[in-house]
């Protein structure tokens, strides 16, 4: 009866040690959820999306990108651009482009499904040009947090990224790996 016992009770607790350890992500676009395996995504979206090897390993192990970004929106309004970038097969970041001009209405639906969020206002000088107001929104969760950006690489297009927390950290580690090399390249 005593091992019995012992080892129900070491089931239990290692049963709960492997929980803690695993994380669980909250967030998801269209129910495209953080930390799903590459695999089951590939399996289960083969149709609409295609995923190969990206250009710069910084970004990801695999990029997944729609077929036609047609009919795809957010917020209600139209996508410009979406990838999906997996490391070491598990979802880290979702990213997002669309016009400048829908940045209010997408953030307003987020601060209806979040909350407000931490907002951070800048003024942005372009080349040729006025001077723009530059807003950014987090939203932080546990292990992972969304980031809105009214202004991408582009005027015209705004940006946003869910995100893992260790994705920046990913990210880092590798284009410091990269820019080593580049730098031994010469």
């Amino acid at each position: 009866m005593k091992i019995l016992f012992r080892t129900s009770f070491l089931v239990i607790i290692f049963s709960i040690a492997l929980a803690s350890c695993s994380k669980s992500y909250d967030l998801d676009f269209k129910g495209i959820k953080l930390g799903s395996k590459l695999q089951l995504y590939e399996k289960e979206n083969s149709d609409a999306w295609v995923c190969s090897a990206p250009p710069r390993k910084s970004i990801g192990d695999a990029i997944c990108r729609p077929k036609s970004t047609e009919n795809m929106t957010v917020a209600g309004y139209p996508i410009q651009n979406i990838s999906l970038h997996f490391f070491e097969d598990k979802l880290y970041w979702i990213s997002i482009d669309f016009n400048s001009q829908h940045f209010e209405g997408v953030v307003e639906a987020l601060k209806q499904k979040y909350g407000k969020g931490q907002i951070n206002d800048k003024i942005f000088q372009p080349i040729l040009g006025n001077e723009l107001k530059y807003q950014t929104f987090n939203w932080q969760h546990s292990h992972e947090y969304i980031y809105a950006e009214k202004y991408t690489d582009r005027i015209s297009l705004s940006g946003l990224d869910y995100k893992v927390n260790e994705f920046d950290v990913e990210f880092e580690k590798r284009k410091n790996e990269i820019d080593g090399f580049k730098s031994n390249d010469l």
